[in-house]
């Protein structure tokens, strides 16, 4: 079975964003989502919160996005 995958554009770049797991169990759901720029290939994983794992597919772009940015910035808590 395929992962869900989203698309955004973040700082002209468009990337990927691939659910890679989830904690179901959690109060306050916590993804991890592997960000992947489609032209440079460059990777970032990071933490989408408050959504769960089965409603990942309808996180909001801006929410993705800042996920990213925190990835990219290493400070994805």
């Amino acid at each position: 079975m395929a992962r869900p995958v989203k698309t955004l554009t973040h700082a002209g770049e468009d990337w990927q964003a691939i659910l890679t797991g989830g904690c179901t169990s959690c109060e306050d759901y916590s993804i991890g989502v592997l960000f992947v720029a489609k032209t440079t290939d460059r990777e970032a994983f990071g933490r989408l919160r408050g959504i769960p794992p089965e409603r990942f597919d309808h996180a909001p772009v801006d929410q993705l996005r800042e996920a990213l940015i925190a990835a990219l910035s290493a400070d994805d808590d």
